[in-house]
């Protein structure tokens, strides 16, 4: 799995770079970014395209990472509360044993197999 895994993301960083590459022209072109509103405009600085590409790409990475980290602290908030009602309520767990003393056994239920060369009679 570990060889697999290494295998796409070597794949995926191929298809990436050739997509770059393929795109130089586009990438190095150079762009002002306008943002108007009704009652503000914005005029950012001339950057590449490229620029443009990483920098929404890191702000799709961060707004994804943190509603994740949202959810970790919600989950590990629940998880905290449901310890304690169990704490609470008394660890009934450790009052049986890891394994039963004895297994009972089910010789009733054991069938012979079918291939079986006792159960054949020779002529």
């Amino acid at each position: 799995m570990r060889k697999l895994k290494f295998f796409l993301a070597v794949v995926l960083l191929g298809v990436f770079g050739l997509l770059i590459y393929e795109n130089r022209a586009l990438f190095g072109q150079w762009y002002a970014f306008d943002f108007n509103l009704f009652f503000y405009e914005y005029k950012a600085p001339k950057l590449m395209v490229g620029v443009y590409f990483i920098a929404v790409f890191l702000l799709g990475f961060l707004i994804a990472y943190f509603s994740g980290l949202m959810e970790k602290y919600r989950l590990r908030r629940i998880i905290r509360s449901l310890e304690n009602e169990l704490a609470s309520a008394g660890d009934t767990r450790r009052d049986f044993p890891e394994k039963p003393e004895s297994e009972p056994s089910n010789k009733a239920s054991e069938k012979p197999a079918v291939g079986n060369s006792e159960s054949k009679t020779s002529a």
